[in-house]
């Protein structure tokens, strides 16, 4: 005599079940960790970026024999468009983007809430986040 199934039994679903939630119970939160790393990656990148312009900048009115101070990184419209070829663009409180709360005072933003807080010294060129803030440790390390 031959049995035809027509189905799956409750146990074969049930554990079925308990393997995909244990896979996603591993894979979830390593997947939030990269997204996070990915997230000061980026904010490294562009400090980096902007800070090499300012050396650029810096290098620049060195052998000009100038000594004009940069006021401001940025114009009305794009942020960091003084000493960069591409600007980014002001998004206030949007992953991953700048925004920019005075001349001297920028902000890169983690998520809706946490940002990055960046300080632009005029005097001598200096773009660097404050070092006690737990999010900029993770940048610079």
């Amino acid at each position: 005599m031959i049995l035809k199934y027509k189905g799956f039994s409750i146990i074969e679903i049930v554990f079925s079940i308990m393997i995909i939630s244990i896979i996603a119970s591993i894979a979830i939160p390593k997947l939030w960790h990269t997204s996070l790393k990915t997230t000061y990656i980026k904010a490294k990148t562009d400090m980096i970026i902007i800070q090499n312009a300012l050396k650029n900048y810096k290098n620049k009115n060195v052998l000009k024999n100038s000594d004009i101070l940069l006021e401001s990184l940025d114009d009305d419209e794009n942020l960091f468009s003084n000493i960069l070829s591409k600007p980014f663009l002001e998004n206030k409180n949007n992953t991953n983007s700048w925004s920019k709360e005075s001349n001297s005072i920028y902000h890169f933003w983690i998520n809706q809430n946490e940002s990055i807080k960046f300080f632009y010294n005029k005097t001598n060129h200096t773009f660097i986040c404050e070092k006690s803030e737990n999010n900029c440790k993770e940048i610079l390390n």
